[in-house]
């Protein structure tokens, strides 16, 4: 297969590729071996299996402090790797059997939607009988969510968690702040804060302007204007036609000038092909805020004296 062909089936990067090929794991980075490819994958999996997962190491503390809470969600990793379960079936199992009466329907179906049900009736029986108790204090089901991505599935996804209990709503793709549920919040605020409004939809942002006239509430958005392609997302291109004042928050550039791009690195290169949408330090991704000469120069690879002696 070619290096193309196995990026786009297994979602995996040029540089990840390349770094393997350095390794001795592939030998040929432009004809690869599938098998060779599925060889690599599974040891990297049976390497994370054979991690103690009652070992806090793998627990994710952002989100919790005490040693029971920490306890319970070592449990719970344990059995998920003991019945080879994915993140979406543990998290329906504790929502479903836990955290449903706790919760108010609207989040439960929204739950319900997101995780996949299925039925593995070890896996829940064993989970349900776990003694759910844990501090209130902690975000139980952040902690949990970010654990269970940390010991198998953070490496595939750029996925990520955002603590309810920081914002008001969390809004999903298919969703509008105009719907009746969020009406109760749009009563009582004096001003609405969007952050990450690059990943608006297009529905989304005219929901905004709308509230700003309907209902009088100034909108406040933060985000990014482009990908690390240079190419606009979807929300902010919204947002460019329609705001009423825009403000440049500056970003400086390792060369000390105003960074107005952004260069994503995949294990250390940097690369101009992937998912528009890939969450910093997975997959050992990192971003990069660049001005424009260095972003031609380092991720464009453009050479400027070359371009120069050309169009004398």
């Amino acid at each position: 297969m070619t290096m193309y062909e196995i990026m786009n089936k297994y979602n995996i990067t040029e540089s990840t590729l390349k770094n393997w090929k350095k390794l001795g794991y592939i030998n040929d980075i432009n004809e690869i071996d599938e098998q060779a490819i599925k060889k690599v994958i599974d040891n990297k999996i049976k390497t994370r299996r054979n991690k103690k997962s009652s070992d806090f190491s793998v627990i994710n503390t952002t989100y919790v402090s005490d040693v029971k809470t920490k306890k319970l969600v070592a449990k719970i990793i344990e059995i998920k790797e003991k019945y080879n379960s994915t993140l979406d079936e543990v998290m329906n199992v504790v929502v479903t059997k836990y955290v449903k009466d706790k919760i108010n329907p609207e989040i439960k179906q929204y739950i319900d939607d997101t995780f996949n049900t299925f039925n593995n009736e070890d896996l829940i029986n064993e989970i349900d009988s776990l003694d759910f108790h844990y501090n209130k204090n902690d975000d139980f089901l952040g902690c949990l969510y970010m654990s269970l991505i940390s010991v198998g599935e953070k490496d595939t996804k750029g996925i990520f968690y955002t603590p309810s209990k920081v914002v008001d709503i969390l809004l999903n793709k298919d969703e509008s702040l105009l719907d009746k549920k969020y009406f109760d919040v749009l009563k009582n605020v004096d001003c609405i804060l969007v952050d990450e409004c690059q990943f608006l939809t297009v529905d989304q942002v005219d929901d905004l302007l709308k509230i700003t006239k309907l209902l009088d509430i100034p909108v406040i958005c933060y985000g990014l204007r482009s990908d690390f392609r240079s190419e606009g997302f979807e929300g902010s291109m919204r947002l460019l036609e329609i705001a009423e004042e825009l403000e440049e928050l500056k970003t400086i550039c390792k060369c000390g000038n105003v960074a107005r791009y952004v260069g994503r690195k995949v294990s250390g290169d940097y690369v101009t092909f992937g998912e528009e949408v890939v969450i910093d330090g997975t997959n050992d991704i990192e971003y990069v805020p660049l001005c424009g000469d260095c972003y031609l120069k380092d991720v464009k690879k453009i050479d400027y004296a070359k371009v120069k002696r050309s169009v004398r």
